[in-house]
């Protein structure tokens, strides 16, 4: 009997080209609004970005992207609030998802910001959608990926957004399983699909997380480097995919390599 497989998508940055604009025009400016940090607006978005798209970072929750970029300025010895209620937050919650944070934060000012800064960037990210779509050659990499496994999305966003973003681009419908931020981290909904349906499982990712997680569940991963996205995905399908369906694909391969040295460099 033929191996069940599955592969498991990340979404912002790695089939959708929508990390950047995310963060620039959303995460980091609605900090920025919500805070009141308008006297050093330069220095904190120039954080913000570097911690979360030009970091070892990338991709990291947003509430744990918030702690650390503020934790990294006070340290720097810019006059930002201690984030200690939100980092105790992130280190005890099943999930880093706006809806247990929100059942979490009544009478915590620190929980109700990071809230209400949540809030508005999910109200700022409704409003550029027009400048997000797949990346070159990533709808047509799914549709193919579908045609010989069963396709999961595993993302640090959120699952209705993540839905929404994949039904306008006609790619929802050859996915079996969504997994946003409520679901847990990304090594949780691995293990849970892994457990599930004891699939071999190949994990396609932009960020060293998306490459942790797989390892911490011992599957497969495959990266989409950035800035050589459409390279990526064209090489994805044209030979990794015919590889990973009958078996033979390995990390040992010069797409992996390439990606380390990329992500040790940033």
């Amino acid at each position: 009997m033929e191996q069940k497989r599955i592969i498991a998508f990340d979404s912002d940055g790695c089939v959708l080209n929508a990390m950047e604009p995310k963060h620039r025009y959303c995460f980091g400016p609605a900090a920025v609004e919500v805070y009141g940090l308008e006297t050093m607006k330069d220095a904190f978005l120039a954080e913000w970005n570097r911690v979360n798209l030009y970091a070892p970072t990338r991709g990291i929750n947003r509430f744990a992207g918030l702690v650390e970029v503020f934790e990294n300025l006070r340290q720097m010895g810019y006059a930002l609030p201690a984030q200690d209620a939100l980092r105790d937050w992130c280190g005890a919650a099943p999930a880093l998802s706006e809806t247990l944070l929100e059942q979490d934060s009544a009478g915590n000012r620190t929980l109700e910001m990071a809230l209400e800064w949540s809030r508005r960037v999910n109200q700022m990210t409704r409003e550029i959608g027009n400048k997000i779509v797949p990346f070159s050659g990533a709808a047509e990499a799914v549709h193919a990926a579908a045609e010989c496994a069963d396709v999961a999305v595993v993302s640090s966003a959120r699952e209705g957004q993540i839905r929404a973003e994949w039904q306008k681009f006609g790619i929802a419908s050859c996915v079996k399983w969504f997994h946003g931020q409520e679901s847990g981290v990304k090594a949780q909904c691995l293990a849970k699909l892994k457990a599930q349906t004891g699939a071999e499982i190949l994990m396609v990712g932009d960020a060293l997380g998306d490459l942790d997680a797989a390892q911490q569940n011992r599957l497969l991963f495959y990266p989409i480097q950035p800035g050589a996205e459409a390279a990526a995905w064209q090489a994805f399908r044209s030979r990794y995919l015919p590889m990973f369906r009958r078996g033979a694909y390995t990390m040992e391969n010069e797409n992996v390599q390439t990606f380390l040295r990329y992500m040790k460099r940033i």
